[in-house]
């Protein structure tokens, strides 16, 4: 028969197709005996002709779900395509935007490192000055000391 899907197992609208067609022949054969109406003699050559044919409609049919369900799958698939490429597009912005920050954030930060090295050499320039001039206080106090310890000595 050809009333069973692509996994083997009969579809549950064939299966209710089936069900309700069967149906309707009972009962056309219990109100019409004399006909030989499809489905009323089992081993009826026309009724087996005419399942067999229903059997290729609702075959069709099942294909046709089928085919619209793969084509709708195929859509759904592509969106999702689309969307990823979409996402995978933003995070690329994104990561590149991060990159420039990152940048920014690195120049940034080799230029207050250049400022501080620039303060701290002239602080230590100030101090070596400094220590200069100490130095040459302290030189001069001891000249100074000197010369008048000599002029005191020289009165006495």
């Amino acid at each position: 028969m050809l009333t069973y899907c692509t996994f083997g197992r009969r579809s549950d609208y064939a299966e209710a197709v089936m069900s309700f067609w069967e149906k309707q022949m009972d009962d056309l054969a219990e109100v019409y005996p004399e006909l030989n109406v499809p489905g009323s003699a089992p081993n009826d050559v026309y009724s087996q002709a005419e399942k067999r044919d229903f059997d290729t409609r609702v075959e069709m049919e099942v294909q046709k779900a089928t085919s619209a369900m793969k084509i709708e799958m195929t859509k759904k698939m592509y969106e999702a395509k689309k969307e990823m490429e979409v996402m995978d597009k933003k995070f690329l912005e994104v990561k590149e935007e991060a990159k420039e920050n990152n940048e920014v954030m690195e120049r940034k930060l080799s230029e207050a490192k250049m400022d501080l090295e620039e303060i701290i050499a002239d602080k230590v320039k100030f101090l070596i000055i400094l220590l200069k001039i100490v130095n040459n206080h302290h030189h001069l106090v001891q000249v100074f000391t000197q010369e008048r310890l000599q002029k005191i000595s020289l009165k006495f």
